[in-house]
């Protein structure tokens, strides 16, 4: 098996890592931490599982045959201890929902089924994966990276080196639309509710937690990255 950039590696790139990873594995306990059943309880909903996250190696990236008889090598993989390039791959496991352009929706990340990361998109779940694919440390040496999008691939990366399994659950939300008269014309256009969604589920998170949010939503006020 090819090698691998060792656990908590990704620190250079960005020295507020740390609040998250180690040369040692995770630095939050994720046992602390609602399951993904617990999760579905409180909401009164079937959370569907819709996709996985593994190692961006040639066991998930295997070699395809052409018709000519050569090997299409497909994207570029880890293969040796400073590979800068991407980390995760991000797998469907439920494509009718993976791949759906007409729902927005909130996504749960889970490690070991506790949930590290509630999330929202207003495009297909396919897409904001995709975005997360952005989080190299290439694009971190450029300055190019959303630091968000770095923290979660880096997190699990640590993860998946430490053994624990990470899933992917999601809850579509149908697009809205309104009819609005802006100057003498009407128009039906869309809207967004998923930002409400996702700040109701993570205040129902909250208040069953503790007062304490997933560890990854790095983006909240008491949790910024």
């Amino acid at each position: 098996m090819n090698s691998r950039p060792i656990i908590g590696s990704g620190i250079q790139y960005y020295q507020r890592l740390n609040r998250y990873i180690s040369n040692e594995g995770l630095n939050f306990n994720i046992d602390e931490h609602l399951s993904i059943e617990t999760m579905g309880e409180l909401l009164k909903k079937n959370i569907q599982k819709i996709g996985n996250c593994v190692f961006n190696d040639r066991e998930n990236n295997p070699l395809r045959l052409r018709s000519n008889g050569t090997y299409f090598a497909g994207p570029e993989i880890i293969n040796n201890s400073n590979y800068e390039g991407v980390l995760i791959k991000f797998k469907s496991i439920n494509d009718e929902i993976w791949n759906n352009i007409d729902s927005e929706g909130i996504y749960f990340i889970t490690f070991n089924d506790k949930i590290v990361k509630i999330g929202m998109t207003e495009v297909s779940f396919h897409k904001r994966f995709q975005s997360y694919r952005c989080g190299t440390r290439r694009a971190m040496n450029r300055g190019s990276c959303s630091t968000t999008n770095f923290v979660i691939c880096e997190a699990i990366y640590t993860a998946l080196q430490s053994g624990i399994n990470i899933d992917i659950y999601g809850i579509p939300i149908s697009k809205e639309t309104r009819i609005v008269n802006i100057y003498g014309k009407t128009a039906n256009i869309p809207i967004s509710v998923v930002r409400g969604y996702e700040e109701i589920i993570t205040n129902i998170y909250k208040e069953n937690n503790h007062n304490k949010i997933p560890p990854l939503c790095v983006q909240h006020a008491n949790n910024t990255s």
